[in-house]
């Protein structure tokens, strides 16, 4: 048998430099964290919807044309 006469590429088909895995990585952490705040900030948009319900609900207009016959 004759020895391998050709260089052998450790890295097979990887083409990629080796910073192109801490790319990815920044990369996907930041992706996640906008998935994470843009929850966040949709969940607190929500709450603040179901409060406003409560007062929406109720027509001040009415309410005060309502006292103003009672004080009568």
């Amino acid at each position: 048998m004759e020895p391998l006469q050709q260089v052998v590429n450790v890295q097979a088909d990887n083409s990629h430099p080796p910073l192109m895995g801490l790319i990815h990585l920044i990369a996907w952490s930041i992706f996640i964290l906008a998935i994470v705040f843009g929850i966040k900030f949709m969940k607190r948009l929500n709450q603040q919807d179901e409060r406003m319900k409560k007062f929406e609900n109720k027509n001040l207009i009415e309410e005060l044309k309502k006292e103003e016959e009672n004080l009568k």
